[in-house]
């Protein structure tokens, strides 16, 4: 056998179990591909919207403050940002911005409306039959956030800002309402976050301009009045200048003051963002102080009180504090210290957030207390200082005339209030402008909008993964199923277990036969079921009568080249064909010209009489191995010229006794001198020990499977009990076996043919 042979054998041997368990893979097939499709068809259409925006880049008080990098920040807070649009909460806030807005009766999400349908025609028609059903509940509103926040999914690219949100609904327009409601709320909470700080201290300076107006205004009235009673219309030029500089620093005072509330209320709302932990840490915190911080606050402290006195001598001497060299010196000082008590707060951040993550939101408004407690120090300071200076003014004030000092206080009162009312409505000015000036963190780039066709389902992609895995499937299924099947299918599964195959029989369909007249009576029921596969019938049947010939020929074979002439057919379980094909090849036999003798030693179920005399015969083997009649008088001519049978008898409960007897050997040493050929007709191996007691007598032995009910385990042990009795195991037919199998073994059978009738010719 060359290569090209081997390895045809090779592949022939890969595709057996998928040619052998064909039924199972298009079985398989069509199970999985159907199943997928009707999954597809049923599955109601998804449309995915998209929006896309950027964060703008936030402050960099964190940067300086732990030595992070802005690139690493902006990533940072790009996924927490993530997070924040992944939240529940976020997920509520939209669900209660589309419940209150005009698409609500409109929405699948709460109940209503109903899914488009991109499919058209017999598809259409499937689907909405198959997945048309009524909701008889709507969602209640917990169920509606679940939903809406699994439609949607957020991500990010590793190389940009972009953040990219994607919504999921059964209808585009929906997916696109849902997406664009969930920019919306998230930018709302943005312009919320952005302008909450900023609002708060915007509202407490509208209510102070609000009382300080209030106050202006009643002193302005009061003072007019008390003019009008005292026909006084002002003071003289040098208690004006004194009123004025006491003015100007009680307003100072005043301001001073406000600022100080306004830096309180900052602090207290900065805590309030902090959960309990970290509250309590800023605490802790502010209690620990470095020697050089402490160093730094008495300086500044001190410059601050320095400063305040310094610009009272320049009131009071009635120059101008804009151009005066020494201030400003004093003023860079102040600066000075200021950043330093910066720089020895940011030590301390660092040591005692150390095992805190740097990245976090928190920090930042750690960092902007701290610097608020540092304000909070200064104004304190300031505040200190410019109440000594308005109590020396009050006690100067004080010295004048009795007659001027109640129109003193009320110009006074006036000075102040009108003063305190400009410098308040100029911060208010200066805080909406810098509120103005800020930019939101969320930049749309994209809004959704509603998409064309549906993502899912997949159709064409599912159909397609359907025919392969449900291919795979199939032939991952037969593939086991031959490697873990223990019947003989094919010639080969025998071959392997070193039985010589001599002959594979085709299966056929069964005639159909009255079960109920038939099985009264077993014998004559086998009988019907047999005589239509005899070559008596099927002399015209071309493939039967080459396969009981090439059977034939082995045996014919056999018999020259070692002499043999009585052979046992025999199976290892009932019904497995072991009658039929002894009769068959008996047949075979004697149209070779050999003189075959045909004995149905089957004395349990005997059915060979039935078959080829018509019916049962009294007198056979049973009465002449029990002494009654010579064997010679129980063998019966067949209408098969050539072929003699010798009928079972009567029926006997004693089998094994007597063909293990004398006579029985007496017999099988007499017929093998008259006839050309004896083949025994004998039970089952496996059932009784009749086979066994037999195959001890005989020249050889040929063992009747059943393709697909004989086991590899079954041979196996018939051939254990066989061989130890007689080792010549001339071979094995196989009963029953498909098409596809008999089909590699036809030019080996038709070789054993040609080869006979090769040596018929003369030379």
């Amino acid at each position: 056998m060359d290569e090209r042979e081997i390895k045809t054998v090779s592949i022939l041997e890969l595709l057996k179990p998928f040619r052998q368990n064909w039924v199972i893979v298009v079985v398989a097939w069509m199970a999985v591909f159907f199943t997928v499709a009707f999954f597809t068809l049923r599955t109601a259409p998804v449309y995915e919207a998209t929006a896309t925006f950027f964060m703008r880049k936030s402050g960099d008080m964190q940067n300086q403050i732990f030595d992070i990098p802005s690139v690493v920040m902006q990533k940072y807070v790009i996924k927490n940002q993530v997070a924040i649009l992944k939240s529940r909460n976020l997920a509520s806030d939209v669900a209660l911005r589309l419940k209150s807005s005009v698409y609500h009766d409109s929405l699948s999400l709460f109940g209503n409306g109903k899914p488009q349908n991109s499919r058209s025609g017999f598809l259409a028609k499937l689907s909405s039959l198959v997945s048309s059903r009524k909701n008889l509940l709507k969602p209640s509103f917990t169920e509606s956030v679940d939903a809406l926040q699994n439609s949607i999914e957020v991500t990010y690219g590793e190389d940009t800002d972009i953040i990219e949100m994607k919504g999921r609904a059964g209808s585009s327009w929906e997916a696109a309402v849902l997406v664009n409601a969930w920019v919306d709320t998230y930018q709302d909470i943005d312009r919320t976050d952005l302008h909450s700080e900023l609002a708060q201290t915007d509202a407490f300076l509208d209510r102070k301009l609000t009382d300080i107006r209030q106050k202006l205004r009643q002193s302005e009235e009061a003072l007019g009045r008390y003019q009008d009673k005292n026909k006084m219309v002002s003071l003289t030029t040098e208690t004006e200048t004194l009123v004025e500089q006491a003015s100007t620093f009680e307003s100072l005072y005043n301001q001073t003051r406000i600022d100080l509330e306004a830096v309180n209320r900052q602090l207290e709302y900065l805590s309030a963002q902090l959960d309990e932990s970290k509250r309590t840490l800023v605490e802790d915190m502010t209690k620990i102080s470095s020697p050089a911080l402490q160093e730094l606050q008495r300086q500044m402290a001190d410059l601050i009180m320095e400063k305040a006195a310094y610009e009272a001598q320049i009131i009071g001497a009635g120059y101008d504090l804009d151009n005066d060299p020494k201030l400003k010196q004093m003023e860079n000082r102040l600066g000075g210290v200021k950043e330093k008590i910066t720089e020895e707060a940011q030590k301390l951040l660092k040591n005692n957030l150390s095992g805190l993550n740097p990245l976090d939101r928190s920090q930042q408004i750690i960092s902007e207390l701290f610097d608020l407690r540092t304000q909070r120090e200064s104004l304190n300071a300031k505040e200190k200082s410019l109440k000594g200076i308005v109590d020396q003014y009050n006690q100067k004030l004080l010295g004048l005339p009795q007659k001027n000092i109640e129109l003193i206080r009320l110009e006074r009162d006036v000075q102040v209030n009108s003063k305190i009312y400009e410098m308040v409505k100029e911060k208010t000015e200066e805080l909406k402008i810098r509120d103005l000036g800020n930019q939101a963190f969320i930049h749309i780039v994209d809004r959704a909008s509603p998409p064309t066709r549906p993502i899912l389902p997949r159709t064409a992609f599912n159909l397609a993964l359907g025919f392969l895995f449900g291919l795979f499937f199939g032939l991952g299924l037969a593939f086991a199923r031959g490697f873990f099947e223990d019947t003989i299918r094919s010639p080969e599964d025998l071959q392997r277990l070193s039985v010589d195959v001599m002959a594979g029989v085709p299966a056929h369909s069964r005639p159909r036969l009255n079960w109920i007249a038939d099985k009264s009576n077993w014998t004559l029921f086998r009988a019907k079921q047999i005589f239509p596969y005899l070559l008596l019938q099927r002399n015209g049947n071309y493939e039967i009568s080459e396969v009981y010939r090439t059977a034939s020929t082995k045996l014919y074979l056999s018999k020259k080249k070692t002499g043999l002439k009585s052979i046992l057919f025999t199976s290892p379980n009932p019904s497995e064909g072991k009658s039929t094909t002894v009769a068959n090849v008996a047949i075979a036999m004697a149209n070779r010209g050999v003189k075959t003798l045909l004995v149905d030693s089957d004395l349990r179920g005997p059915v060979l009489d039935v078959l080829f005399l018509g019916g049962q015969r009294q007198n056979g083997l049973t009465h002449v191995l029990g002494g009654h009649i010579e064997w010679s008088s129980a063998v019966r001519e067949t209408s098969v010229k050539g072929l003699f049978i010798m009928p079972a008898g009567a029926m006997v409960k004693n089998a094994p006794e007597i063909l293990g007897s004398a006579l029985m050997r007496q017999f099988h040493t007499q017929a093998r001198k008259e006839f050309g050929l004896v083949l025994f007709d004998s039970p089952p191996v496996l059932p009784v020990a009749d086979a066994m007691i037999l195959a001890s007598l005989v020249d050889g032995i040929v063992l009747v499977v059943k393709a697909s009910k004989t086991t590899r385990t079954q041979v196996k042990k018939s051939l254990e009990l066989l061989t130890p009795l007689n080792p010549h195991i001339i071979g094995g037919i196989i009963n029953g076996l498909h098409q596809h199998d008999l089909t590699e073994y036809r030019a080996y059978y038709r070789s054993y043919f040609d080869s006979v009738d090769s040596r018929k010719k003369p030379a």
